[in-house]
């Protein structure tokens, strides 16, 4: 299991999208018709032996439903993951390495009006603990199909995506 250090390492190291061969690429397409359902598979620029898999996913039902969700491909370990339009339940059991802000929260719900973060802490499975978005990621909620762009956008930068992300608009 990788520690929060190693999570993050792995989260900030630089990545582009790569090919079926593994040729790293500058930029994509991906087409903004609903429901929006992607998987990128990356590589880490200077350490190639880094994989890397994005699932990018809008409800079909709640088009203002979406997860970006972001993971390491070789022993396919949750790095990232948010939530827009999710409930999520907190544990009820409390270790000493939840942060502060959260340990009120144990055994609650964060309700599908409060987009959140997973969280990797010590001691819980993978993403077992989430914290609603706050300041560090500027997307606060999905309104409308451009605000699920946005997010995209915003998750690429997060994640140290370096491959540019075009957005193909299909005709009428």
């Amino acid at each position: 299991m990788l520690t929060p250090d190693e999570i993050h390492d792995l989260i900030v190291m630089p990545k582009k999208v790569c090919d079926a061969k593994d040729r790293l690429l500058s930029e994509i397409k991906i087409n903004t018709q609903t429901p929006i359902n992607k998987r990128l598979e990356m590589l880490a620029i200077e350490k190639s032996e880094w994989r890397f898999l994005w699932n990018i996913q809008q409800s079909g039902k709640t088009l203002l439903k979406l997860t970006l969700h972001f993971m390491e491909r070789g022993t396919v370990t949750d790095l990232i993951r948010i939530d827009y339009s999710g409930r999520h339940l907190q544990p009820t059991e409390i270790n000493n390495h939840v942060p502060e802000d959260l340990i009120t929260t144990a055994g609650t719900w964060l309700e599908y009006t409060q987009p959140h973060i997973h969280l990797n802490i010590e001691g819980y499975k993978p993403q077992a603990w989430a914290r609603p978005l706050g300041n560090s990621f500027p997307v606060k909620e999905i309104t409308s199909q451009q605000s699920v762009l946005d997010a995209i956008l915003a998750f690429r930068l997060m994640i140290a995506l370096e491959t540019k992300i075009n957005f193909e608009i299909p005709l009428l």
